[in-house]
């Protein structure tokens, strides 16, 4: 890697089971779409790893799905306040392996705390149907599970957060696949998002 990019020597790594993975046997090229020069590297996930991230994505559903909706919605508010205090380096990271222009890196980099703030002012769907003297009736959202989410390249932060908000807020884990063109805002987000849940 290049010093010029302002990664420096930055090691890009994936995030299993709140530890940073690296795997060292296989890395591939990142390249900057504006010059075709790699300007880092990413590791590639196998099926060691997703077997791995599913594994403990199951492990972490109970604990995550028995937090309040309360507790779901200040998590969301702690992540974007880390996306929005890395806002200039998440800004120049998307504009390095994405190549838009860095004003429009910065209105998704944005967009994406716009998303999680909206998620995280979202009210508990759980309501009561209906109530007399007799009876009672309730209907309340339960997490389905553990969610995969396929990010592509084009808008990747505004995708992930797409994404993962919504399914964060109703008490679900997730795995996350970024695009092999657009990976280290995913793998910085995931880095950065694991500093606070």
């Amino acid at each position: 890697m290049s010093a010029s990019t302002g990664l420096g020597s930055k090691a890009f790594g994936m995030v299993i089971g709140g530890a940073q993975v690296r795997s060292a046997q296989r890395l591939f090229d990142v390249l900057n779409p504006f010059d075709g020069k790699v300007f880092a590297q990413a590791p590639e996930g196998g099926r060691e790893e997703l077997d791995a991230a599913v594994k403990a994505a199951r492990e972490a559903l109970p604990a995550w799905a028995a937090r309040s909706w309360e507790d779901r919605q200040q998590a969301l508010r702690q992540c974007a306040g880390v996306l929005i205090k890395n806002k200039d380096s998440l800004a120049q990271l998307l504009t390095l392996e994405q190549g838009k222009g860095l004003p429009q890196a910065m209105a998704e980099v944005k967009g994406s705390y716009a998303w999680l703030d909206l998620a995280a002012r979202s009210p508990c769907p759980n309501s009561v149907l209906r109530e007399d003297d007799k009876v009672r009736i309730e209907k309340h959202y339960r997490p389905i599970g553990v969610v995969g989410a396929i990010v592509a390249w084009n808008f990747p932060l505004l995708l992930i957060h797409f994404k993962i908000a919504q399914a964060l807020l109703a008490g679900c884990t997730v795995i996350l696949k970024p695009s092999e063109h657009t990976p280290l805002c995913a793998l910085e987000v995931a880095r950065l998002y694991n500093e606070v849940l």
